[in-house]
């Protein structure tokens, strides 16, 4: 599975090199980049990409369709907000952005680099973590000691070839070289001669042992089933040993020749050696099986465990529940106090709307005065779908697609009528399910 972070060395927007992650929030990631054409100049890369409904393909960023409203409304703000700001004055600490760009199926804001600022100070949500920015005299020593480091590496991947080859050579010419040199050495000096018996006898052996072998090798060829060969081998080889050992009993032992006992010897040997040869290959074969049921049953209860997992989050967030939860939410947000709409929310809210990471106190704020210009309300759930189901931190979350229709009017006789689509974060709590985020598509 790809990273659904860019990679390090990566040239975006033609001009940015990106060195490191810094950070992300639920809709975006922070890469430090520095530009390729100015030495020594640092900036910051926000790029648009949805924690939960957004994946790297490549360098690509695809989003589910589902939430592809999310996706494209998130992305006229950024493209709004920027061209707001583009012309007006910056005050003290405030980070400045630069420009935008669309690439990779999604769009990238290029920010100031401000050393030993806070990342939360470059997104929109709450980060997953609240690191600051390196100044800039440990970033340049970041860069130098990752320039170090690849050239390291790269002068160790040389020796690591070279090496190899070199053990690649001797393997398949090491032979060659070696009788090469004994011919070269053997021309200056005297030929080499077997002198002893004892050398003779020894390749007699050898030269019996090869033809053992490839009579077996034959007998191995012939087309019989596979659970008998073995059976026929050892039969074979037994039988000629008892042949072999009656004309031996036969004869004076102390009339035969040392070639005929040493391949005697040979002979037994080559019966034990393929004794348990047959025998280890038999074990491993049924190692091998043994492993491949250990590991179909490892398998098995890893799937059960996710499918477990799954089924659990299908019965906790089941249409039944969220539609139940839903109905409350919208009668209770039409027609009672702040208060009790306030105990619809999580602790710590992601997005309210236009707010981000705010508090609960912040929400009955804004529904208090909302409420005040426009005494008669009323919220329908018309339908809604399921995007996905999670679990994160150890906490289960939601996110749904909404379809409402809303009506609305004052005691001056104005009035509102409409269908709105919305995006929610349902959060699982011990006092049920609270709104971690609800965002309106259109």
């Amino acid at each position: 599975m790809s990273s659904k972070y860019l990679a390090n060395g990566t040239i975006i927007g033609g001009h940015y090199k990106i060195i490191d992650v810094l950070g992300e929030d639920d809709f975006e990631i922070l890469y430090l980049v520095k530009n390729i054409h100015r030495e020594g100049s640092f900036f910051v890369i926000k790029e648009l990409f949805l924690e939960v409904f957004s994946e790297r393909k490549g360098s690509s960023v695809e989003t589910i369709p589902e939430a592809q409203g999310v996706f494209n409304k998130r992305k006229a703000e950024i493209i709004r907000e920027i061209d707001n700001n583009l012309h007006r004055r910056y005050i003290k600490d405030e980070i400045k952005v630069f420009a935008y760009f669309e690439e990779n199926n999604t769009i990238y804001s290029c920010m100031a680099y401000t050393p030993n600022a806070k990342v939360e100070a470059y997104l929109q949500f709450e980060p997953k973590e609240d690191t600051k920015l390196p100044r800039l005299e440990e970033l340049t020593q970041i860069v130098e000691e990752k320039k170090k480091s690849s050239s390291v590496v790269l002068i160790g991947v040389v020796l690591l070839m070279v090496v190899g080859g070199l053990t690649f050579a001797f393997n398949q010419y090491g032979d060659k070289l070696k009788t090469t040199a004994l011919n070269i050495w053997s021309s200056d000096k005297k030929p080499i001669e077997l002198n002893t018996t004892q050398d003779k006898n020894n390749t007699v052996i050898s030269t019996t042992k090869k033809n053992i072998v490839e009579v077996n090798r034959t007998q191995a060829d012939k087309k019989i089933p596979e659970s008998s060969k073995t059976e026929l081998n050892v039969t074979k080889i037994i039988e000629d040993n008892k042949v072999e050992e009656a004309n031996i009993t036969n004869k004076k032992i102390v009339d035969l020749p040392k070639k005929e006992l040493n391949i005697t010897k040979q002979k037994s040997l080559v019966i034990e050696k393929n004794i348990t040869t047959d025998s280890v290959d038999r074990d491993i074969n049924i190692t091998k099986n043994i492993i491949k049921v250990n590991d179909s049953n490892i398998t098995d209860k890893e799937d059960n465990r996710s499918i477990q997992k799954d089924s659990n989050l299908s019965e906790i967030f089941s249409e039944a529940n969220l539609k139940k939860f839903l109905d409350n939410y919208m009668k209770i947000t039409a027609h009672s106090s702040s208060k009790k709409i306030m105990k619809l929310y999580d602790s710590k809210i992601k997005r309210y709307f236009k707010f981000k990471n705010i508090t609960p106190a912040k929400v009955g704020k804004s529904v208090r005065a909302y409420n005040r210009k426009w005494k008669h309300r009323n919220f329908k759930l018309l339908n809604f779908k399921v995007l996905k189901r999670y679990s994160k931190n150890g906490v289960n979350y939601c996110d749904i697609k909404t379809h409402t229709k809303w009506y609305v009017s004052n005691s001056s006789g104005k009035r509102g009528v409409g269908y709105s689509k919305g995006f929610m974060t349902i959060k699982d709590t011990k006092n049920g399910f609270k709104v971690k985020a609800v965002y309106g598509i259109k």
